[in-house]
């Protein structure tokens, strides 16, 4: 599980689970993990990319319509 601040609501967070993890050819691990907030009402929502624990995609951009980030005690109760 990814938690990440939200650039444009400070104070809240977007949740990311971790969906894949590949091995590149050049020994890099890659980590895809996909917004739960966005998932709840698709099957698809903003993906983040992580290597060598840096970002490669910007977890801010890309959610759905209706994907908002949540305070800290909303996600402490899902």
């Amino acid at each position: 599980m990814l938690i990440v601040e939200s650039r444009d609501n400070v104070g809240n967070y977007f949740v990311f689970e971790r969906k894949t993890r590949k091995r590149l050819s050049n020994n890099v691990v890659s980590n895809y993990y996909i917004c739960k907030f966005c998932s709840e009402d698709q099957n698809t929502g903003c993906r983040v990319t992580v290597q060598n624990e840096r970002f490669k995609t910007d977890p801010n951009v890309g959610h759905t319509y209706n994907c908002a980030a949540k305070s800290k005690s909303e996600i402490e109760v899902t």
